[in-house]
């Protein structure tokens, strides 16, 4: 990936690198490892296309949105302990609000923009690291409006407060994404995701376990044949004309919550996306320290 020389680097911002992407980006977990495994509830999972593999062992993708997420196949050194998806996330929520500039998630924590004394990164610490990336390059970052993380035991209150913040603010996306923060999927753990929409169907869901068929192709375990083209899925439930301003318990149902994970695009009710959040205290007994839904907007 080339380096825009266009974007001004402080001394510590002279290697993080932040380029301009034409094609695809972000999301890994907290303290946590491993990323498949607890999918029974979603509604699709769709594959995002390959768009670039770049050296720090990190993948590029374009998802069948336009929106972009970032896969890394393996972490090392401290990294094992202390995780990536943080990092991952924050680089996924740059691209949309800073002119579709992206940082490697890799050098932004060897540069400790996300370091503190726990495994993985406090939400605390994640917001002050994308603050401090927004104000070192606000040449193409908001001038205004601040990373800031919340806390909420009422489901309701946090999805309406979500939906009109990602009404509220434009973005290369139409919406504002923000950071959620989920059981990690397949371990014990937490795990940091990049919510990019939150939206109505026309009909209600009523199956609870159905597991959308993936291309094999997008597997990094799996050769690429020479040929290779990447295709990225789109959703197949057609969405409501009617695409409400505030979630109640008479359209609930109808509701719906995408976010971008590794190679995927993964989409959830409502409901069901709401229980993720829940389950993350259920971790290293969290309760006592976290409420019931965590999460870092932009406002």
């Amino acid at each position: 990936m080339e380096m825009d020389s266009h974007v001004p680097y402080n001394k510590i911002m002279k290697r993080l690198i932040i380029s301009t992407l034409i094609l695809s980006a972000s999301i890994p977990s907290w303290a946590a490892r491993g990323a498949e495994g607890f999918n029974d509830f979603f509604v699709s999972r769709l594959n995002c296309a390959l768009t670039k593999d770049l050296p720090d062992s990190s993948s590029i993708y374009r998802c069948g949105d336009g929106t972009i997420t970032m896969s890394l196949e393996s972490n090392n050194d401290k990294f094992v302990y202390e995780g990536l998806c943080g990092p991952v996330a924050a680089a996924n929520v740059m691209y949309p609000l800073c002119h579709k500039k992206v940082f490697s998630p890799v050098d932004a924590a060897r540069l400790g923009y996300f370091d503190d004394l726990t495994p993985g990164t406090r939400m605390s610490t994640l917001a002050d690291g994308l603050n401090r990336i927004f104000e070192e390059n606000s040449r193409y970052c908001p001038n205004s409006g601040k990373w800031r993380s919340y806390q909420s035991d009422q489901g309701y209150k946090f999805l309406n407060h979500a939906i009109s913040n990602m009404r509220s603010r434009r973005s290369e996306y139409g919406k504002t994404p923000f950071i959620a923060v989920i059981k990690s999927l397949g371990a014990k753990g937490l795990h940091y995701v990049t919510v990019t929409d939150i939206f109505f169907t026309r009909t209600k869901w009523k199956s609870k376990v159905r597991k959308m068929k993936t291309s094999p192709s997008n597997d990094s375990h799996q050769k690429r044949p020479v040929n290779f083209k990447p295709v990225a899925q789109k959703e197949q439930e057609l969405r409501n004309s009617t695409q409400f301003r505030k979630i109640t318990k008479n359209n609930i149902g109808y509701c719906r919550v995408k976010y971008n994970d590794g190679k995927y695009q993964k989409i959830y009710t409502c409901n069901d996306f709401l229980k993720l959040m829940r389950k993350a205290n259920d971790s290293y007994g969290l309760k006592l320290y976290l409420s019931e839904y965590n999460y870092l907007l932009f406002k």
